[in-house]
């Protein structure tokens, strides 16, 4: 399993391997970068960039697992707790469509 923090100024990562009941360490590694803002974040060339340095940071790191878990920086998350009344699952699927569209700054379909 590949562990990928990133951070406000770099990007690193880790790679994690079964060992008996625990875990070891096969591959890490670490890179500086630029950093990533929210008005960064819509930019096509920005995103590009990013993944060239993902993928970099991959290759000279030797991680070979596909299996990927992401942190990235707080200020480029948000969280909304809503409050629904008893919905039947297609009735749950439409609300949770309609309450997306109020918080997420982006069409749905790319989120």
């Amino acid at each position: 399993m590949t562990g990928l923090d990133i951070g406000s100024k770099t990007i690193k990562i880790v790679e994690l391997e079964k060992e008996g009941e625990g875990f070891s360490l096969s591959a890490s590694g670490i890179v500086g970068y630029s950093g990533i803002t929210v008005d960064r974040m819509i930019d096509e060339k920005e995103m590009a960039s990013l993944g060239q340095i993902i993928k970099k940071l991959h290759k000279e790191a030797g991680v070979s697992s596909g299996d990927v878990v992401i942190s990235i920086p707080e200020p480029l998350v948000f969280t909304r707790t809503i409050k629904f009344p008893l919905l039947t699952d297609a009735e749950i699927a439409s609300a949770v469509k309609w309450e997306s569209e109020q918080y997420i700054p982006i069409p749905v379909a790319e989120a």
